[in-house]
């Protein structure tokens, strides 16, 4: 009796790690799938918006309207400022320590990182190839922003959240002791 347990017991081990290298693999897959989609969305999204909008502003609803602004200063308004860089430097750390806790972690939150990752580079991308961010969505009220802005900002909302208050259930959480043996019925 003593020897079945014992080879039930493997069995489920090794089961269960098969089942986490694949969530792994899983999330990972999420994770570079968010970042590139939210990547390309934004460079797409501001070679059209240059092609087509160039000098022109065009009201959309209300208040709304699309328009060219190049912003150089440091973001979140912070200017050129020597605190401007270092926060920027900060916030450059903080997104590559986020990247490669959401890369090592089995996490849900793998999506909501990719966003915030993914966005973060559009806007590098932007200023190391023309030294300036290229923003062209004027709500008229926060000020003109792009898609990589909204993607991390809803990337960012969405992980504290799902942090804060922990992830949504994802159907149940099947344990090594529920899941049947080869030795055992189903």
């Amino acid at each position: 009796m003593g020897l079945r347990h014992s080879h039930t017991v493997k069995k489920r081990t090794e089961f269960h790690e098969i089942e986490n290298v694949s969530n792994t693999r899983n999330y990972r897959g999420i994770l570079l799938w968010a970042f590139g989609v939210t990547l390309a969305a934004d460079v797409l999204s501001k070679a059209l918006i240059f092609h087509f909008l160039g000098n022109s502003v065009v009201g959309i609803i209300g208040d709304v309207k699309l328009r060219i602004l190049y912003n150089s200063d440091a973001p979140i308004g912070l200017g050129n400022s020597p605190l401007g860089i270092l926060a920027l430097g900060a916030a450059g750390l903080a997104v590559v320590l986020i990247f490669r806790w959401a890369w090592q972690t089995n996490s849900s939150g793998s999506l909501y990182v990719g966003l915030m990752t993914g966005g973060a580079f559009g806007n590098l991308l932007d200023r190391l190839i023309g030294g300036s961010v290229l923003d062209w969505i004027d709500d008229g009220f926060h000020g003109v922003f792009n898609l990589a802005d909204v993607a991390i900002l809803v990337g960012l909302a969405f992980f504290l959240t799902t942090q804060l208050f922990g992830s949504p259930p994802e159907g149940r959480d099947e344990s090594p002791k529920d899941l049947p043996t080869a030795d055992e019925p189903a």
